[in-house]
């Protein structure tokens, strides 16, 4: 019975300590997307799925070597320092999608799922009303997928794409290669599909 109590304390503890690495992972990536100016603070509470997230990075991951053309939907644009980095290879991409293959239930964001910081959790239909277009500073909005987190814990991949009014939609997310560097979560690589609509 004891050995039984150890392993449900140990998982409980593994849990909450993925939970917090993901709540860092947030938090570190809305206040980069706020300091480049890129999306206001506004987070739409339908969530990118996660297996999207991983998806895309697949792809990117797999087309890596091919010639860029901005509207080949399986070549992704690669944004940040040269050489690129591909941490995330074939092998662990395998063992993630094992990971999340069941996490099909779509997530709807609250505030505990972030650590405070400055932004509104906001519906779609919201944004739609002029009313609330004046209140929250435009219609535009950032949809983001709950982190994906390396078996090492080193890197995460985290999806997004910005809103507007009812375009969420369309366009492809761009994906984000985070890498935890001095307690902190930094964007080391973007990877978007330009100008691809699926």
């Amino acid at each position: 019975m004891k050995n039984i109590y150890l392993i449900l304390i140990c998982l409980l503890l593994i849990s909450c300590s993925s939970t917090n690495i993901e709540k860092e992972v947030l938090r570190d990536f809305i206040n980069y997307n706020n300091s480049n100016n890129l999306v206001p603070y506004k987070i739409m509470q339908n969530a990118i799925p996660k297996i999207q997230a991983l998806e895309r990075y697949e792809k990117a991951y797999v087309y890596r070597n091919t010639p860029l053309n901005i509207f080949d939907p399986k070549r992704a644009v690669v944004y940040g320092p040269r050489p690129y980095v591909w941490p995330i290879d074939s092998l662990e991409i395998i063992n993630l999608k094992k990971t999340i293959k069941d996490d099909t239930i779509p997530v709807q964001w609250r505030d505990e799922d972030f650590i405070k910081s400055n932004y509104v959790i906001i519906k779609m239909d919201t944004l739609n009303y002029r009313i609330n277009i004046k209140k929250y500073k435009g219609n535009s909005g950032l949809f983001i997928s709950k982190p994906i987190i390396s078996a090492n814990k080193d890197y995460a991949l985290i999806a997004s794409k910005t809103s507007i009014a009812l375009e969420y939609r369309y366009g492809i997310p761009d994906v984000f290669l985070l890498k935890k560097e001095n307690d902190k979560w930094v964007v080391k690589n973007n990877y978007s599909w330009l100008f691809i609509y699926e």
